[in-house]
């Protein structure tokens, strides 16, 4: 039996994570632990990690095996870390989303992505863009010969039902019950009203405030908006104007449900990369300020949580 680290921390990673560990727990070759890391604590994060990757060999506190490989997804600051613990004990590094390139740099993921990638042995890209530009990196650097690139897609639909009619025990049913609706009393029904959702990032390495005017500029007055709070980044305590509804966080299955039915999705998100596209027009997408804005756009090939799976049993055996 294997033994894989998969540290998850913020929203952003876990619900690509999520999928692949469903399928790796099926399996009967490996042992999955998944550890709990904590957003924007690049410390507390690489200790977390540190104690995992060193297992019995740490004073005598778990009576584990050292893990044979840790998954990092993304490329989160605290996902950095966990990735910068793992490579510090020779641990073998997979990083899944590599090779991916924001112009302008908005945040402090977009340079932490190319860390973890750095530090990987094995890559898994969205894209046949992302495995050029993953393969261009460790070869500036000299580290070609750590290349273990595959093109596998992203995870972010793998356990998504579009089929609202079914129910499968195994995937997520979309969820739209926080969709806001009127009472109609002829036909003693609920349609749901025309509403705006937004979801803001605050990006730490720009200058904040013209992206929070361009915000609440694009957002119509009088009309019903829903507000989603971003990841940690950042001054994510800047204040924006008010709203309807407004979320911290959201289940993955009620966010699904929010984006599906909205009139506009307003937001700076690489939700409206991945998941916007398969609910929503194109013309509903609006963008504001900088972050994410010269992302490469799909449409990207799902189902890479099963290539995922299969190339680390393929890895390790």
């Amino acid at each position: 039996m294997f033994n894989i680290l998969i540290p998850q921390g913020c929203r952003s990673d876990t619900g690509l994570s999520d999928p692949i560990i469903k399928r790796l727990q099926k399996e009967k070759w490996c042992n999955i632990k998944v550890i709990q890391l904590e957003p924007q604590n690049f410390i507390s994060s690489y200790q977390l990690t540190d104690i995992s990757c060193k297992a019995n060999n740490y004073i005598g506190i778990y009576d584990q095996e050292k893990p044979r490989i840790l998954l990092a997804t993304g490329d989160r600051v605290e996902m950095c870390a966990a990735a910068c613990a793992a490579f510090h004990n020779k641990i073998p590094i997979a990083h899944f989303y590599a090779g991916i390139v924001n112009d302008p740099i908005t945040t402090f993921d977009d340079v932490d992505r190319h860390c973890i990638t750095l530090w990987s042995d094995i890559q898994f890209c969205e894209s046949e863009e992302a495995h050029q530009r993953t393969c261009y990196l460790l070869a500036s650097v000299g580290l070609q010969k750590k290349l273990n690139s595959h093109v596998v897609g992203v995870s972010h639909l793998d356990d998504v039902n579009f089929d609202t009619s079914l129910i499968y025990c195994d995937k997520i049913n979309i969820d739209e019950s926080l969709c806001p609706t009127k009472t109609d009393w002829v036909t003693q029904t609920f349609p749901i009203i025309s509403y705006d959702l937004i979801l803001y990032n605050t990006p730490p390495l720009i200058e904040k405030h013209k992206d929070i005017r361009e915000l609440n500029h694009t957002v119509n007055v009088g009309h019903y908006d829903i507000l989603i709070r971003g990841n940690p980044d950042g001054d994510s305590d800047i204040e924006l104007e008010d709203y309807d509804e407004i979320y911290d966080n959201l289940p993955r299955p009620q966010f699904l449900g929010l984006l599906k039915n909205c009139q506009r999705f307003i937001t700076n998100s690489s939700a409206a990369i991945y998941e916007a596209p398969h609910f929503i027009k194109p013309e509903q997408i609006v963008w504001v300020g900088d972050r994410n804005r010269n992302r490469a756009r799909g449409p990207f090939q799902t189902g890479a949580s099963d290539k995922i799976v299969a190339i680390l049993k393929e890895y390790l055996k």
